[in-house]
């Protein structure tokens, strides 16, 4: 059980599955947690962690706005920090956003023994959903 390293960040490192069309419940969206430096993978084991969603500003480059939806992640394989968000368990959107563009994925661990660390975020982009009636 990882607690938070000195010094590191934990590094977000979103699965390629874009784009993601909006109003799809599927595919949920998979964090891989890593610490910088070439530190490895988050533990997660015993953990929690939330996914909260937020627009992105590409020239910025930064989340801006409220939180879209927020949810509790699933652990996919704990030891090798991968967290899953499915979005039919999410509040206050239960799928992909319905608004096209770009939106940020930020994961917040709290580390079995009360450590608490925030990834950086990981970007993805929403298009339209075809109208298929």
């Amino acid at each position: 059980m990882t607690e938070p390293r000195r010094g590191s960040q934990i590094v977000s490192q979103a699965i390629e599955i874009g784009p993601l069309y909006g109003g799809d419940t599927k595919p949920d969206l998979l964090g891989i947690l890593t610490w910088d430096g070439g530190g490895g993978y988050v533990d997660l084991t015993g953990a929690t962690v939330l996914c909260a969603i937020r627009r992105f500003d590409r020239r910025r480059r930064q989340a801006i706005g409220g939180m879209v939806t927020v949810g509790t992640c699933t652990l996919v394989t704990p030891t090798k920090g991968e967290a899953l968000l499915v979005w039919t368990a999410a509040a206050p959107l239960t799928a992909v956003p319905v608004d096209p563009g770009f939106y940020a994925a930020r994961w917040q661990v709290t580390f079995a023994a009360g450590g608490l660390q925030e990834s950086q975020d990981a970007t993805f982009e929403v298009l339209p959903a075809a109208a298929f009636s």
